[in-house]
């Protein structure tokens, strides 16, 4: 077996694909599971002052990551440009910097 057959084998036998031909035991039953209303102390709705948390929380890591990838947009131009010119003098006979 190639990779490619390897891998669409593997793909089809842990994730296939939901359709409701091919619809299993399981995922029969987990699907009417899904449908029922879970009532327990832990399904609450979510209060304001929790929301409120988790919108602060992801704007500030948002920021992070956005500040990151600034940084990283940064590196990656410097290198890129270095490296070009480091192959353009070399192909010209040139010394490098």
């Amino acid at each position: 077996m190639d990779k490619e057959s390897t891998t669409k084998h593997t793909l089809n036998y842990f994730v296939p694909e939901d359709n409701e031909t091919n619809d299993s035991a399981v995922h029969k039953q987990t699907g009417e599971q899904i449908k029922e209303p879970v009532n327990t102390e832990d399904n609450k709705p979510f209060s304001r002052e929790e929301i409120a948390f988790v919108i602060k929380r992801e704007r500030f890591i948002l920021k992070r990551l956005l500040g990151r990838m600034h940084h990283l947009k940064k590196v990656l131009c410097t290198l890129t440009v270095e490296t070009s010119e480091h192959i353009f003098f070399k192909h010209k006979g040139e010394s490098v910097k």
